[in-house]
C-alpha cells in the first residue's frame, strides 16, 4: 500500500459517509493503472441513489458483481 493509498482510506474511514472522499479515491485509481476497482467505487457510490428494480439498478449491481 502506497502513503496515497493510505492517506485515502484513512480519510475515507475518518468520514464514511462522505462519497467525495470516495469518488476522489476513484479518481486516484483511475490515474494510478487500476480503473476497475474505480470503476467499483463509483458504480457502489451509485447503487446508494438508484432505485432498486430499475434496469440502471439491475445493470450496475450486475457489474460490481463481475468486478468482485
Amino acid at each position: 500500500m502506497t502513503p496515497d493509498e493510505l492517506a485515502f482510506y484513512q480519510a475515507i474511514s475518518a468520514e464514511p459517509d462522505d462519497d467525495l472522499r470516495r469518488l476522489s479515491f476513484a479518481d486516484w485509481l483511475d490515474e494510478n493503472g487500476n480503473p476497475d476497482r474505480a470503476r467499483f467505487i463509483r458504480d457502489q457510490i451509485a447503487l446508494t441513489k438508484l432505485r432498486p428494480g430499475t434496469d440502471e439498478y439491475k445493470t450496475t449491481f450486475r457489474r460490481t458483481a463481475d468486478t468482485l
